[in-house]
């Protein structure tokens, strides 16, 4: 079953718990602790976080820190303290995935299905630096399952589950099987699953929410001498997922994944190396089920990295480390014609032709533990952003859109960014059920390919070219019904980050965690008005280019959790309280920053006995108030759902669980939803009722 971790969890200072105990499972992890996740039995059953209807990043719904932005049902993107998507770093088995869509319809956590995920941890705030750089807001970190090795004779493994939900005939099967011995492991992890659109609160049917995906892996596994080398390989197919808060729908995504990884000595240094690939076709157009006409788009990616640390010099109160990472990342995005449509032809629209963002960095970090109540973790990162992209061409000559094409083909395109990331955090041991952490960072993160590159409307009067604004409608990762052009002479962003935490856990099993937190940013990417178009279908939709902003973030979490009873005949009860508030807006005071969570929170009881779970949770948000002006973002209302669940354990083979959400068929809009296109821009409502039923079986 999966445990959350019992040691204090911290927001700034987790480094030394997920590098020495993920990795190379040693070192004081108590002294450094974690927001973990994780499976403590590989054929066993993970519980409602992880086991759960579609997108994967529903693991971390009891981490105050991450939220999730609407997509699609199996691409949701995440946001840690204000910011979301690139800015938040997400890596699965230590690698990165580039979203390879204009929408970010294939953000890396819509690769891996819950059943595979071994561990998922969330770093909100200052990360160390070698857990990655080009972010700013915090990381999200994955590692899948794998079968392990066995101490003493071959083993086999295997695990079988289904989940049902009722709202919107959501159907899962998964599958594992597995063999290991005391050298050698090999497992298969395949999931398929598939939706209907879902109903709100009021049973009115929410259109263009449907998805199905299936997602396959195959891993083998050998123990050396000095370490452990592993081989994965991973097919994800996406044949249909529905966006509804964008004009686009996804048709098809395919993805081959390629995965290489060392743990163990080189020579006398304990290391890690990887070596991955992964390339994606992507396609998108209208579902035909609810819009007319076409609009064909193809991307195509590439991407390779590398990685490598190595501890240099280590002793019983000091670690240094140091490690590079190289990562080759390239595009192609085109639009094909339409026939008939005299705007939409005839040539391809090519949005980024051999488009290329190639990043080499290098990192050193010492951890030292200066007495036995204050330790530090400093560090520094260096990354090289080199980026490039070729010439472009409209749908024709006349009008779409040759003042852009000739505009933008004209420039130079070729642009280096030297970053740097700092981060200096300190922990205080005051008692032995206290703590203070306190941290200072630097971090930075080059624009993307899409926020440099894109061309559509750089020249063009929007007020008379209805088929460039459908071009930048195109360009669009935040679901709120406007359309964007590129900036060739973005700067990248610079966040300088303060943040505080304090921790109590008592022997009585009481723990409380607090973290306020303060960010100023430098050239964030928000954007400048363009153009308000006042006709036609797409009237008061905003025409945007993006462009640097300084702004402020800051905000608050906090949790509590209380183990208050034990008894022999009901087993052990839990209560847990989580709450969060984060606020942002440009020092300019043009416009709030968009898309900011208001305050909410989580109330949750959870009872369990040896066989039997039970779970009554209930989720508040406040009115959502503070908006993006610029962007025209919708205010939402304040809202109030509630959930039951319960599970029980049959012999030591099947469980078996039924969940209610949304208990009272609350309606409700979601505040980072974005807008809903086919029902008038409107907030995307919230889902509603769902009977959801699980069983699953172990060999």
């Amino acid at each position: 079953m999966m445990n959350k971790s019992k040691v204090c969890g911290l927001s700034l200072y987790v480094l030394m718990a997920v590098y020495s105990g993920v990795v190379f499972a040693e070192g004081s992890a108590d002294t450094l602790p974690t927001v973990t996740i994780q499976d403590s039995n590989k054929t066993g059953h993970l519980e409602r976080r992880t086991r759960t209807q579609g997108d994967s990043l529903k693991a971390l719904d009891e981490e105050p820190s991450v939220q999730m932005q609407t997509g699609g049902g199996i691409s949701s993107l995440p946001v840690m303290h204000g910011v979301s998507s690139d800015r938040v770093n997400v890596k699965v088995d230590g690698v990165g995935v580039t979203a390879s869509c204009p929408n970010h319809m294939n953000p890396a956590l819509s690769y891996i299905s819950s059943f595979q995920v071994e561990a998922i941890t969330a770093i909100p705030g200052i990360t160390p630096v070698s857990l990655g750089g080009d972010s700013l807001g915090g990381s999200i970190l994955v590692n899948t399952q794998h079968p392990g090795f066995t101490s003493g004779e071959s083993r086999y493994s295997g695990q079988f589950s289904s989940i049902y939900g009722s709202n919107e005939d959501y159907l899962n099967l998964s599958a594992h099987v597995g063999f290991a011995d005391l050298s050698n492991s090999v497992g298969y992890y395949g999931t398929d699953e598939k939706a209907r659109d879902y109903k709100n609160g009021k049973s009115d049917i929410v259109k263009r929410t449907a998805y199905e995906q299936n997602n396959h892996s195959l891993v083998y596994a050998r123990k050396l001498a000095d370490g452990t080398l592993s081989f994965r390989v991973g097919r994800t197919a996406v044949p249909k997922q529905g966006f509804v808060n964008q004009y686009m729908d996804m048709l098809e995504n395919t993805a081959m994944k390629y995965n290489v990884k060392y743990r163990g000595l080189l020579g006398t240094l304990k290391s890690d190396v990887s070596l991955s690939h992964q390339n994606v076709d992507h396609y998108m157009d209208k579902l035909r089920d609810y819009s007319s006409g076409q609009m064909p788009m193809y991307t195509d990616s590439k991407e390779t990295n590398l990685l490598a640390k190595s501890h240099l010099i280590s002793s019983q109160t000091s670690d240094t480390s140091a490690g590079v990472e190289v990562n080759f990342y390239s595009l192609n995005d085109w639009w094909t014609p339409v026939s008939g449509m005299g705007g939409m032809s005839p040539n391809n629209f090519v949005n980024i032709n051999d488009g290329h963002r190639d990043r080499y960095a290098f990192f050193v970090e010492n951890e030292t533990q200066w007495n036995s109540s204050y330790s530090t973790n400093i560090g520094a990162r260096v990354d090289v952003v080199s980026m490039d992209t070729g010439r472009v061409q409209g749908y024709n000559n006349t009008s779409n859109a040759p003042a852009d094409e000739a505009y933008f083909n004209s420039l130079e395109r070729n642009k280096t960014d030297v970053n740097y990331d700092m981060t200096w955090l300190n922990a205080y041991q005051i008692s032995e059920s206290q703590k203070i952490v306190l941290g200072l960072g630097r971090k930075s993160r080059s624009p993307n390919l899409y926020e440099r590159y894109t061309w559509a409307g750089l020249q063009s009067t929007l007020a008379t070219s209805n088929p460039v604004r459908m071009d930048m409608r195109m360009i669009n990762w935040f679901g709120d019904g406007n359309g964007y052009v590129g900036n060739i002479n973005l700067r990248p962003e610079v966040s300088h980050i303060l943040s505080a935490s304090y921790f109590y856990q008592s022997a009585q099993g009481a723990h409380i965690e607090i973290t306020p937190y303060y960010s100023e940013i430098q050239d964030y990417i928000d954007a400048d008005l363009k153009y308000i178009s006042t006709t036609g279908s797409d009237t008061g939709v905003r025409y945007l280019q993006f462009a640097n902003h300084d702004a402020i973030i800051f905000g608050t979490e906090a949790s509590v959790s209380w183990d208050f009873l034990q008894t022999e005949s009901y087993g052990a009860f839990n209560i847990k309280a989580l709450t969060s508030f984060t606020r942002g807006y440009r020092k300019d005071g043009v416009s709030d920053l968009y898309n900011q969570m208001p305050w909410n929170g989580k109330l949750i009881l959870n009872q369990e006995t040896s066989k039997w779970k039970n779970r009554a949770e209930v989720h508040m948000v406040a009115a959502k108030e503070d908006v993006s002006g610029i962007r025209n973002e919708h205010k939402t209302g304040a809202y109030a759902t509630a959930d039951l669940g319960t599970e029980y354990k049959w012999g030591t083979a099947f469980t078996t669980s039924l969940q209610v959400l949304n208990v009272f068929d609350t309606q409700y809009d979601l505040p980072l939803g974005g807008k809903d296109i086919l029902n008038g821009k409107s907030p995307v409502a919230g889902k509603g009722r769902s009977f959801v039923v699980g069983l699953n079986y172990d060999l």
